[in-house]
């Protein structure tokens, strides 16, 4: 809940997905889908792409043209997005997702696509990644970043061994 909003709010990584994807139909014209809905174990409430309609409108001036509501995570984000896809015809997406996702959404949605039967090219658009740059002497004391990189390490590594 963000209560300066009055209403559930988007996580700070989900929100930086939006924008990005927000800018990339802004400018190649393209429309817009969302794929979240709440995920295992979370408290039952509004899903993620219905949050992100309502932020999208208010905060872009942009309109979803599709929203799966239902998933509960990365395999059923590919699945559910897929099938609605299909059934719209459409033949091309982008896949916008962090960086350290990309490689576990990606292989999801090309499962998706083979046991759906269908054609869809699926262009990765990944986001958030930081320049190569070469290490300095600080970079080799721990730091409340490189925990969270840890963390979102462990997370990916989990997620593809539970198949998620």
């Amino acid at each position: 809940m963000a209560p300066e909003y009055r209403d559930a709010d988007l996580k700070p990584m989900t929100l930086e997905r939006l924008r990005y994807g927000a800018w990339l139909a802004k400018q190649t014209g393209l429309p817009l889908m969302v794929s979240g809905g709440v995920g295992h174990g979370a408290k039952s409430g509004q899903s993620e792409a219905e949050i992100s309609r309502r932020v999208l409108e208010r905060d872009f001036g942009m309109r979803l043209r599709w929203a799966e509501a239902r998933s509960r995570d990365t395999q059923e984000n590919a699945n559910l997005s897929v099938a609605l896809l299909r059934n719209e015809g459409i033949e091309h997406i982008v896949l916008v997702t962090h960086g350290f996702h990309q490689q576990r959404a990606l292989a999801n949605f090309q499962r998706a696509i083979v046991r759906a039967g269908v054609n869809i090219d699926v262009l990765p658009a990944p986001m958030g990644g930081k320049p190569s740059t070469p290490p300095v002497f600080g970079d080799f004391f721990p730091t409340a970043e490189g925990f969270a990189a840890t963390r979102l390490a462990l997370h990916e590594w989990l997620g593809r061994l539970a198949g998620a």
